[in-house]
């Protein structure tokens, strides 16, 4: 199965899986990717009361692990897949993954430095492409990202792909390249597409606004 868009796992995160026999399981909580840096598996989060109880270990931590060949079709914001929810592993189970994947949760929070040492910030999200491959999102203090949610200062990330990816250590990880040569996102989308975007959203509300004042001056 080939995730046919590219998409910020935080906006696959809302969509919601079923089983085969339409019954719903939860949400995508996590993925794990091969050492080639490709989606594998999804991990599939129940309801918020059941995830704090697994927090607080009332409850085991079994969430179920969806390999990609298990989707059986994406549509709208549901993903749907080809078996029932009691057949599918779960994460406690040591065949669920191998030593040649990794747990984006494992990246997540990671702080990120550029090959001159300077630190950019901390993964934050990832981006899932067409093909199945992976890219990280940098973002910024949890006072900054909410400031950004909120509309308070513009929501301006970085992005890097594994190829950049020089090390990762007990410090975090370490690129090979340097803060001016990341590419830099305008809320989720590559900034120059972003602007020229907002540019053109303003050009084509300007025409608009002079239609009216030309056809219609007395609801203008």
């Amino acid at each position: 199965m080939t995730v046919h868009f590219d998409c910020n796992f935080s906006e696959l995160k809302k969509m919601q899986v079923g089983d085969s026999k339409g019954h719903g399981i939860g949400n995508p909580i996590d993925f794990a990717f091969t050492k080639d840096y490709k989606i594998s598996k999804f991990i599939i989060g129940g309801s918020m009361f059941e995830e704090l109880a697994e927090k607080i270990g009332l409850k085991k931590d079994d969430d179920p692990v969806v390999s990609l060949d298990l989707i059986k079709d994406i549509k709208g914001n549901k993903i749907i897949l080809k078996d029932e929810s009691k057949d599918l592993p779960h994460k406690l189970q040591t065949s669920s993954f191998s030593d040649k994947e990794s747990l984006f949760s494992k990246y997540r929070n990671l702080p990120v430095f550029t090959k001159n040492g300077e630190k950019v910030g901390r993964v934050m999200d990832a981006v899932l492409h067409v093909d199945n491959g992976i890219s990280f999102i940098i973002g910024d203090s949890a006072f900054v990202e909410f400031a950004e949610k909120i509309g308070l200062t513009p929501d301006v990330d970085f992005m890097f792909t594994p190829k950049e990816i020089s090390k990762m250590d007990s410090k975090g990880i370490h690129l090979n390249e340097t803060k001016e040569g990341l590419q830099e996102l305008l809320n989720g989308i590559d900034i120059n597409k972003a602007l020229m975007s907002k540019q053109a959203s303003k050009v084509a509300s300007d025409q608009l606004m002079n239609m009216r004042y030309y056809y219609f001056p007395k609801y203008a």
